[in-house]
């Protein structure tokens, strides 16, 4: 029998929402310590074990998966997750115990994650949920760095989930907009589309308006949710039926390194 191939999300925006946050919360903590390798293979392992342990948990809420799915499914679930157990020990016994508690957080979003995709299939609230999991290692990281989970962290935190917010809010209205088959749109036909997403990122604007007086570089902290801003807006002004969602994806990716690379410099 063959070795199984790899179980890899197909998700490929979740590695950005992983990997950013966590680059951003140690670059706020300005210390590339052996402790922040030890959380990146740790979360890593954690991270890559989500869709075999999903597998195998459908298949014990009554989901036929098929005995070779199955099967795959319980050799990475026990690879990717003694990968990430090892590392997550080791950071545990010096004395680094509020991983736990943002560990089971996270681990309570990704299973109310599971629920809402049971029951209602792929939703902005069910990605909305998840991405609140992925986006805990900018607190994580910054936490392993500096060792204090503090405000500053908490904050670090708040930008993320705006953020990450920001790009599932306006690919959902691109979605509702490629559902609607129609080559043009009506203002008023926009405006209904596209009102949540206006709506979002005014709330948006208006955090980042009342949060930025209180960081260390609040310029930068405008700057790095301005091009996802401007986009969005741009977006749900000029919405058309037809979207090149790899090349929306590239795009999305550019605004979260650039937010990630500002946000950081705003908070350190």
């Amino acid at each position: 029998m063959p070795f199984p191939k790899p179980i890899v999300t197909r998700e490929h925006g979740s590695w950005a929402v992983f990997l950013i946050p966590l680059a951003s919360g140690a670059g706020v903590a300005g210390a590339g310590t052996p402790n922040l390798v030890l959380l990146v293979l740790a979360s890593l392992g954690i991270f890559m074990s989500y869709v075999p342990i999903q597998t195998l948990i459908r298949e014990k809420t009554g989901a036929m998966q098929g005995h070779e799915k199955i099967s795959a499914s319980r050799l990475w679930a026990g690879i990717y997750a003694g990968f990430g157990l090892i590392p997550a020990v080791l950071l545990l016994v010096q004395g680094l115990w509020s991983l736990v508690v943002i560990g089971l957080l996270a681990a309570l979003f990704f299973g109310l994650h599971f629920v809402l995709v049971r029951a209602y299939q792929k939703t902005a609230a069910g990605d909305f949920v998840a991405m609140l999991g992925l986006t805990l290692t900018a607190p994580a990281s910054y936490y392993v760095g500096t060792g204090a989970l503090d405000a500053r962290a908490a904050l670090l935190w708040l930008a993320h989930v705006l953020f990450f917010g920001s790009n599932i809010v306006y690919v959902h209205m691109k979605i509702r907009g490629t559902g609607a088959r129609k080559e043009k749109f009506t203002p008023r036909e926009k405006l209904s589309i596209g009102g949540a997403n206006l709506l979002y990122h005014a709330f948006l604007v208006a955090m980042v308006v009342l949060v930025m007086p209180t960081v260390h570089r609040p310029e930068f902290a405008g700057l790095a949710f301005l091009p996802m801003i401007a986009h969005a807006v741009y977006g749900t002004l000029n919405l058309a039926e037809r979207v090149r969602f790899k090349q929306l994806g590239l795009l999305l990716l550019g605004h979260s390194v650039f937010f990630g690379l500002f946000i950081s410099i705003a908070l350190a």
